[in-house]
């Protein structure tokens, strides 16, 4: 059984996503002591950035996505 993740729309395996496994790559984890709206625009403007590159690119978003964070963690 696989579950459609809202944000990526990736098929993700029913015990991946019940452990919390899935990393979409169109959101982001908040920061420590970060508010709500604060995160809440951080991950919109993130979302919106991969899918325009997704877009430009003719790439999918889950691949831009998952290339976009690992360029942030390696900087």
């Amino acid at each position: 059984m696989s579950i459609t993740c809202k944000q990526c729309r990736a098929q993700v395996q029913h015990d991946l996503w019940v452990s919390g496994s899935h990393d979409c790559p169109l959101s982001l984890d908040p920061a420590e002591g970060e508010s709500w709206d604060d995160y809440s625009k951080r991950s919109n403007n993130w979302r919106a950035m991969v899918l325009a590159i997704a877009e430009e690119t003719g790439r999918s978003a889950v691949e831009v996505g998952r290339e976009q964070k690992k360029e942030k963690e390696d900087e």
